[in-house]
């Protein structure tokens, strides 16, 4: 069973999904939408944002007061240079990652998250195929909750490289982020290293044979009341293409957190199922598609800082989807997931339910529209106490090309979270936020090296 990037945990994982929108012919940003991917590219990307942001809802504690709730501009800086090389047997890809703001109301420059990420597939064989990343990210402590937030597609290993070199800058918990950067001291930021190591073997044309494993380190650098985490899977699957949008598979997968010596929740994931992609119209425009698992998490029982004894849990968990493509510039997405995984900063396993709907697509070659909206709820099944959150989170964006490597855009995103008081939260997060932002930025996406192999 693949593990989800963001929230480390189990999920079913679709065998085939509908790809984005394409451009209409001649579509000017090169950022927005590329063509077939070259055997060797160097792309630098980088952003310039104003931005505004509403109040805070919520006392944030250990903080002062008038920093923490109030509301005004900043400028916000996220340079990204990527590099791939894609030969017949070999691909590699790394990308490094960060993100500058600037507070003209505090007269403070402050260093939001770094990343770094790399990783390469080797076919060993016409039928073997062998997988390595590696990424490490560095952004404030309560930014690592984003794994509780819906997700716009769902994970799969084989993006890990991608996933990873994003993950200190999440558009879905972008405005935590900035009440963090405006108060947060140094010594509450977070490390997270990861590694994962994959191998696929083609059996037959229709069966496949995958086997994965991995290891996250969260390293809090020692704030109190954060526990840093270290988590560990592996396993394998074998799946098995019965037609061209049906597949069943048979798997297992063994995964740990270790919060402490007394608290080492384990989950045993038994992934037999079907992933089943299916055209609702004879043109395939509109398809369902759909995947199913369970876990099984056992686990010392908390109530507050005091581990009881052992508990089980099973949960089931899955993944569905909704795709329309309108037209060729078009699509329209809905996604539910259902998950349990270990995200850190928090000391249990978390069980979330997301639901995310999406529609993007072309106005014409200079314009592009994304927008989105999503919810996701859920709780810590290994909690003696009331343990249940929900979240929101919404985004609007217009980005229209100036040329090929510069486009303009503005955006609205809203955000909201509401954990119970109970639930143990990074120290200087409140329980609850409400937040509101209007953004104005320019965009550049200068290929520096794109070519073919001789």
């Amino acid at each position: 069973m693949p593990v989800v990037v963001m929230l480390w945990g189990a999920s079913a994982a679709f065998a085939q999904t509908p790809g984005a929108p394409s451009s209409p012919a001649g579509g000017l940003f090169g950022g927005a939408v590329r063509g077939a991917a070259a055997d060797r590219s160097l792309n630098l990307s980088m952003s310039l944002v104003e931005a505004f942001d509403d109040d805070l809802q919520g006392d944030v504690t250990g903080i002062q007061a008038t920093s923490a709730r109030s509301s005004g501009f900043y400028t916000a800086l996220t340079p990204n240079l990527d590099v791939a090389s894609r030969g017949r047997r070999v691909q590699v890809n790394a990308t490094i990652g960060s993100n500058m703001r600037y507070y003209g109301d505090l007269n403070r420059l402050v260093s939001v998250g770094h990343s770094a990420a790399g990783g390469f597939s080797a076919q060993l064989t016409r039928r073997t195929t062998l997988s390595l990343s590696q990424s490490i990210s560095y952004a404030p402590s309560s930014s690592r909750l984003f794994g509780l937030f819906a997700s716009a597609a769902p994970a799969d290993i084989k993006n890990v490289v991608d996933a990873a070199g994003n993950s200190a800058i999440d558009p879905a918990t972008d405005s935590a982020v900035t009440s963090a950067a405006r108060n947060v001291a140094g010594s509450e930021r977070s490390y997270v290293y990861g590694t994962t190591l994959g191998l696929t073997h083609a059996v037959t044309q229709r069966a496949t044979l995958t086997f994965d494993s991995g290891f996250r380190y969260t390293d809090f650098n020692g704030p109190p009341g954060l526990m840093e985490l270290r988590s560990y899977h592996g396993g394998g699957r074998f799946s098995y293409r019965v037609s061209r949008d049906a597949s069943v598979r048979l798997g297992y997968a063994y995964r740990q957190a270790v919060y402490s010596a007394a608290n080492e929740p384990v989950t045993h994931d038994i992934d037999v199922g079907i992933d089943y992609l299916w055209p609702l119209t004879h043109t395939r425009k509109t398809t369902l598609g759909f995947s199913v698992g369970s876990t099984v998490l056992s686990g010392p029982l908390q109530e507050g800082a005091v581990l009881n004894a052992e508990r089980t849990q099973y949960r089931a968990v899955g993944d569905a989807s909704l795709t329309h493509q309108i037209g060729r510039t078009w699509r329209v997405q809905g996604l539910y997931h259902r998950g349990l995984g270990f995200v850190p900063g928090l000391t249990s396993a978390v069980s979330t339910n997301a639901l995310t709907v999406t529609t993007d697509g072309f106005l014409n070659r200079r314009t592009d529209v994304l927008a989105s909206a999503a919810y996701s709820t859920g709780d810590s099944p290994l909690s003696g106490r009331p343990s249940e959150f929900k979240t929101y989170t919404g985004d609007a964006r217009v980005r229209f090309a100036l040329t090929r490597t510069w486009a303009t855009y503005v955006e609205y995103l809203y955000y909201l979270y509401d954990f119970n008081p109970s639930l143990q939260l990074p120290p200087g997060m409140s329980p609850h936020l409400r937040r509101n932002s209007a953004r104005v930025g320019l965009t550049l996406w200068l290929p520096l090296r794109q070519g073919l192999q001789s």
